[in-house]
């Protein structure tokens, strides 16, 4: 069932911001869009937080982190500039905030482009567009669950928010993990929502106490298509300008999934754009639910990892 966008406005506003003590908000991707706009939705409904923006241009980054402090004057804010389609910088985002903080209330990942290329690989042997969408997003949330934990136990929200494709999956070959065979550019789209949803149901499994989701936000109007060609551009820009939600809204929808709606404190929520759950009984989601294929889909995570960490010795 959808939630009414007036229902989600009133518990927004209505949160009780008072009953958190100093929260820890991470936003991998935030110096645009979607993710952008969420972190300033955490920064108006939170006292003394503390806030993580997590992307490649420092020109944003700075932009971002101004506007948190006139959103709340009690923010503590950090950019961390990096290039999350290496997972070596991803494992560094990670090791930061470890190093730094005790723990995490929320950890939203959005970071990605609409990349129309053939499969290209990293230096760390990984492709370009699910080391953005799945490897370096999970890794992240991996290496964070000891303070996403550490928030639960002390009774807080611990909340894990992965944006991308929810409702627009397809069925997994876990004979070609990689994609080395069936690569275009929608399939791969299609696919890397797929493991994302996989990686949400594993991870709730696993940690009962910390929420997971995976949510579509529908056709949004941001940045993420600016490496399109010229005309795919110029369609997509004339669409958005007649049918897309604004960023704005957007991240309404995205900070209740977050933070402030009761009913995804725990568990694992695989949502549309309006936040109905799309997890049926039937395919692709039977598949998706079946713990074997959650652990295949793991165990493959943990070897391009380990590829990742062996290509950046190499580099190195």
């Amino acid at each position: 069932m959808s939630i009414p966008y007036s229902t989600i406005q009133k518990i927004n506003s209505s949160f009780n911001k008072d009953a958190l003590k100093n929260p820890v908000g991470v936003f991998v991707g935030g110096t645009s869009g979607i993710g952008e706009n969420t972190a300033y939705e955490f920064a108006k409904h939170t006292p003394n937080p503390t806030i993580y923006i997590v992307g490649r241009n420092e020109t944003n980054g700075a932009r971002v982190l101004d506007k948190i402090k006139e959103l709340n004057s009690n923010a503590i804010a950090h950019f961390l500039k990096y290039d999350l389609k290496y997972i070596e910088q991803a494992e560094r985002v990670a090791n930061i905030i470890r190093n730094k903080e005790d723990k995490v209330n929320v950890l939203s990942l959005t970071q990605g482009l609409l990349i129309n290329q053939p499969r290209t690989e990293t230096s760390e042997g990984l492709d370009e567009k699910f080391a953005l969408l799945y490897y370096g997003r999970w890794t992240i949330v991996d290496m964070l669950i000891p303070l996403l934990q550490k928030a639960a136990d002390e009774g807080g929200p611990a909340r894990v928010l992965s944006v991308l494709g929810a409702g627009n999956e397809r069925l997994v070959d876990f004979d070609d993990l990689e994609l080395k065979k069936n690569y275009t550019f929608l399939h791969s789209n299609f696919i890397a929502g797929s493991y994302n949803s996989i990686a949400v149901l594993r991870f709730a499994r696993k940690y009962p106490n910390i929420s997971f989701s995976h949510t579509f936000p529908g056709f949004v109007s941001t940045q993420a298509y600016r490496d399109l060609s010229f005309w795919q551009r110029y369609i997509v820009n004339g669409a958005a300008y007649l049918f897309a939600r604004s960023p704005e809204v957007c991240a309404q929808y995205q900070i209740y999934v977050a933070l402030t709606g009761p009913e995804f404190a725990t568990g694992g929520h695989l949502l549309g754009m309006n936040l109905q759950s799309v997890q049926t009984d039937q395919p692709p989601y039977t598949q998706f639910a079946l713990e074997e294929n959650q652990d295949k889909l793991w165990e493959h995570t943990e070897a391009m990892i380990k590829r990742a960490n062996e290509n950046d010795l190499i580099e190195s």
